[in-house]
């Protein structure tokens, strides 16, 4: 039987173990960017009943809440890029620029906005991006009609369908 000194070493190997056993290789290298940077407009249509209240995407920021009356647009402006992973897969992905937009975020493949639809609790929306938005170096204009509040994580507008 072991005594009490034993157990701990033989916990402490066994942890040790197993943080090595899971440990693994991160790079920290960053992605290359393919081509320019493609400036994009989103043009947001409250169609609700109600204002909706787009809130700048970083808590703190010195931008005021954007408020959307019935029936009113407002213009949100970002850039994207085409990155490659430099990872094994090379991959390519869409990337957000993250100073393009104080009202736009990136999460995984989608843009997120923060949004309130009256009193309601603020809820985010969704827009699924694509590769085929460098089709053209141009810029491009994507109108967001809003009827209702979206579901959660559902994105209320594809940007290449």
């Amino acid at each position: 039987m072991l005594n009490s000194s034993h157990r701990k070493l033989a916990a402490s190997l066994a942890l040790l173990l197993l943080a090595i056993a899971c440990a693994h290789h991160v790079d920290l290298r960053p992605n290359n960017p393919v081509g320019g940077d493609v400036a994009q407009t989103l043009v947001l249509t409250n169609d609700t009943a109600n204002a909706l209240t787009i809130m700048p995407a970083l808590t703190g920021s010195a931008k005021p809440p954007l408020i959307v009356q019935p029936a009113q647009q407002t213009t949100l402006r970002f850039t994207i890029r085409l990155e490659e992973n430099v990872s094994a897969g090379r991959e390519r992905e869409v990337v957000l620029v993250p100073e393009s937009s104080a009202y736009i975020t990136q999460s995984a493949i989608d843009l997120l906005m923060k949004a309130r639809f009256g009193n309601g609790p603020a809820r985010e929306i969704r827009v699924r991006l694509g590769k085929c938005l460098f089709d053209s170096s141009e810029s491009a204009t994507h109108d967001l009609h809003l009827k209702k509040p979206p579901l959660s994580g559902v994105p209320a507008l594809q940007l290449c369908p």
